[in-house]
């Protein structure tokens, strides 16, 4: 049978917990899908590993190695690379319930692509209400619409159709290492929309060195990508009505701020709106202290 979906996974020194998703993998009923491993330049013994499972032959595995760059140098490798008419993105340290293949084949497969991009899911988490989200159930939504349009950071599957977006393409810069994966998907709404499935697949654990515990040392390292990042929320956020809009620019702005201080950067260089900029100044003060002076 035809291989439908791709399972790509961006992984960097994450070995053992690739062998938890691999295990996952294996359990699947349903396995019509390839997985691509896509090593962001490992030190440990993630080539050796993956290359081992691919000889049992369990599932369809393919591997990819690059230099490090962080994981959003990995999605248009993903996307150029794959073959299958879908994509998802599933994190090393995530893992899949027995039954989540079958569930994405059922909703994509019930489902008219028209002009969506792909479909977002819920992943099944500790931090998760699902029912929160049912307002969006089958609706056309862009990505980052669940987080401002419910005050909440939820966390998700997406299925792309990666022919309808191969020619996205995020600036990156030389040395840094993270930039956030919503400036794609920022870049995304300027050219379509997706289909939100109120079914959970996927589930996440929460590590130690993972993305929210380290969020903001990431900032700090990564300046030009923050910036980046922040300008491309603040123009995203101007979709929507006056107090949403507002109040998370705002935020943007704070940020921006504070990372400019942080860095001895020009603020008024940086930002997107100079009068926000100067107004938020001491508040930003504040958050400097509080998050890059501990």
């Amino acid at each position: 049978m035809k291989k439908a979906l791709t399972i790509f996974t961006p992984t960097y020194n994450r070995v053992n917990e690739l062998k938890k998703l691999y295990k996952s993998l294996t359990m699947q009923k349903n396995k019509n899908f390839i997985w691509f491993v896509i090593d962001d330049g490992s030190t440990d013994e993630t080539r050796e590993y993956v290359k081992n499972i691919m000889k049992e032959k369990v599932i369809s595995i393919k591997y990819f190695y690059k230099p490090n760059g962080g994981k959003i140098t990995t999605f248009p490798i993903a996307v150029k690379s794959c073959t299958t008419e879908y994509l998802c993105c599933v994190d090393s340290d995530d893992f899949l319930n027995k039954n989540d293949i079958d569930i994405i084949y059922d909703e994509i497969g019930d489902c008219k692509e028209n002009d969506i991009l792909g479909w977002v899911f819920p992943r099944k988490s500790k931090n998760i209400c699902i029912e929160e989200l049912g307002q969006f159930n089958y609706n056309e939504i862009d990505i980052m619409d669940l987080k401002f349009l419910t005050g909440k950071n939820f966390e998700t599957t997406i299925v792309f159709i990666p022919k309808k977006i191969r020619d996205i393409e995020i600036k990156t810069y030389r040395n840094e290492k993270f930039m956030s994966e919503e400036v794609f998907y920022n870049e995304l709404s300027g050219i379509g929309k997706f289909l939100y499935i109120n079914k959970e697949v996927v589930s996440s654990e929460y590590l130690s060195d993972g993305l929210t515990n380290t969020l903001y040392k990431n900032y700090y390292k990564s300046f030009k990508s923050s910036i980046t990042l922040f300008n491309s929320r603040y123009q995203f956020l101007k979709k929507y009505g006056f107090c949403i809009r507002v109040q998370n620019q705002i935020k943007v702005i704070i940020n921006l701020n504070a990372i400019c201080l942080a860095k001895k950067e020009n603020i008024l260089k940086n930002s997107p709106s100079v009068f926000l900029s100067i107004i938020l100044l001491p508040i930003s003060i504040y958050w400097k202290r509080k998050k890059y002076e501990k």
